[in-house]
């Protein structure tokens, strides 16, 4: 225990570091010098009589003193950060700017519509978008690097929150309008042996995996001709050639209507996919925060389908 109660500038110093496990980059999320944060981290082991934190050659790590009361400060200090926070958010007049990551395919379906969307609800708002895959999104929430995360994903569970935002049914091959899949009819057999450009759009190939698989039951298997882990250039590229590619429903969607792309739903049956909103709730506490789940909530409603 400390020998006397710590100073609250030194536990805000505490969570940089523990947050960032780099004393630069603490220094430059506190708006402070290195040499000022290194001479709080010296003062906080001696009232704390522990390490805390153990020097490595990339930075940081914490000491399981350091780890418990990391998971102690973190609530207390998000609670009295809401506490401070003004009673009610008003978007038309705020500034406030939310800190959003996009998983590289929630970013097509949902940029271009919440900044349009913010714009008509706070002409003052500001967005700090990211765009990456779900564990750099799930990493940026736990260092409170970003507010919020929208990804192709499951229930992230603990210690995250999460909301439902869309949920596809199915899937559907994307193509070129002239593409020679289109002549005949779509069998197995035919999608199988067309030229496929994979992305895991779940971040993890889950689905992907599962399509494969049901293939294999039918002693068949996908030509993937490219493999990519962005899907932004995917789109043009289809445009183009004859390759094919799989969208969930609600991307199919998209790609039918911002591309010109033509869809066909794929034969067989696959389990829901789910977008969520991520947030860590330890630090997403304040109104403003409130409202923005609400906000993204209503912008997804209206997204194509």
């Amino acid at each position: 225990m400390a020998k006397r109660p710590l100073p609250l500038n030194l536990i805000t110093v505490f969570e940089a570091v523990a947050l960032e496990r780099n004393v630069t980059r603490a220094a430059q999320r506190l708006n402070m010098s290195q040499s000022a944060v290194s001479h709080s981290l010296r003062r906080l082991r001696d009232l704390i009589g522990d390490e805390l934190f153990i020097r490595k050659s990339r930075g940081v790590e914490p000491t399981t003193r350091a780890i418990e009361l990391a998971g102690t400060i973190a609530p207390l200090l998000a609670q009295l950060r809401a506490s401070l926070d003004p009673a009610d958010f008003d978007p038309a007049s705020s500034e406030h700017s939310f800190r959003l990551f996009l998983s590289d395919y929630a970013a097509p379906l949902f940029f271009s519509e919440l900044t349009s969307s913010m714009i008509e609800s706070g002409p003052n708002l500001g967005l700090n978008v990211t765009v990456g895959s779900i564990p750099q999104g799930l990493d940026g929430l736990l260092r409170n690097n970003v507010d919020f995360l929208i990804a192709a994903s499951g229930d992230p569970g603990s210690p995250f929150e999460s909301i439902l935002l869309i949920e596809d049914e199915g899937a559907e091959i994307v193509m070129a309008p002239d593409n020679p899949l289109r002549r005949g009819k779509l069998t197995l057999e035919r999608y199988a042996a067309a030229r496929h450009i994979y992305v895991p759009i779940d971040g993890a190939g889950r689905i992907g995996g599962m399509i494969d698989q049901a293939l294999a039951n039918a002693g068949l298997v996908r030509n993937l001709a490219v493999k990519m882990t962005q899907f932004s250039s995917v789109p043009p590229l289809i445009a183009r050639t004859d390759f094919v590619m799989l969208a969930p429903t609600r991307m199919a969607a998209f790609l039918r209507a911002r591309h010109g792309l033509h869809t066909v739903p794929l034969p067989l049956n696959l389990p829901l996919l789910e977008t969520r909103l991520i947030w860590h709730p330890s630090f997403a506490t304040r109104r403003a925060d409130e409202w923005f789940r609400s906000f993204v909530t209503e912008v997804s409603r209206a997204l194509p389908r």
